[in-house]
């Protein structure tokens, strides 16, 4: 069985043979326990700057959404792992770092079984808009067409990421990620270019 939607997982370089032949095992974040993602995709981004209006910047792939990491962990060296989602992820917790300008009214457009959200917490957002802040939106997913469609309504609204990497887009899964689930790693001190010229040296010493 296929699954189309792609995500992008870090780990630390030590644990590549571990994750290529056991999955991705469950962490604690904080959020909670599970297995950390970003959807695989390219992100509209906007410059940052105190004394001017934001600026559009390139679009990002998520392969680099959380590099920053690498700054702060106790690892530099990390790897990107691209998996897709078997049907025992889901649901899943989706959060999103949601600007006052794109606001809630795009989930009215988003059915409710496959994405649901508290009320309670609908309307703190709300607020939090209303005082000019950009709050973080916590949704379940309960499908991959689900994510699909919250994806495409955000994009359409005019939501975007900051030139500085970040977490504005996460996905928590509550289970592993098995081993056949695992599309590829790349790591991340490694340039595309880079990556697919060490694929095919590989293939040709095989």
């Amino acid at each position: 069985m296929e699954w189309a939607v792609k995500f992008v997982h870090l780990t630390e370089q030590p644990l590549i043979a571990r994750v290529k032949i056991s999955g991705i095992r469950c962490g604690n974040g904080r959020r909670g326990r599970g297995v950390y993602a970003v959807p695989l995709m390219r992100f509209s981004r906007v410059f940052y700057r105190e004394d001017e209006p934001h600026l559009p910047a390139d679009p990002m792939s998520s392969t680099k959404l959380w590099s920053w990491l690498a700054e702060v962990g106790r690892h530099r060296h990390l790897a990107a792992v691209v998996f897709r989602a078997t049907p025992a992820q889901w649901p899943a917790k989706l959060y999103l770092e949601i600007a006052p300008k794109v606001g809630t009214g795009w989930l009215q457009h988003v059915d409710r079984r496959e994405v649901s959200v508290a009320e309670s917490h609908l309307q703190w957002i709300r607020q939090a808009h209303a005082d000019g802040l950009f709050p973080t939106l916590e949704l379940t997913v309960h499908s991959e067409s689900g994510l699909g469609k919250v994806m495409h309504a955000l994009h359409a609204n005019g939501h975007t990421v900051w030139d500085g990497n970040n977490e504005g887009v996460e996905i928590v899964f509550p289970n592993p990620i098995p081993a056949r689930a695992i599309v590829r790693v790349l790591p991340l001190y490694r340039s595309n270019q880079q990556f697919r010229q060490l694929e095919r040296r590989r293939r040709r010493e095989e």
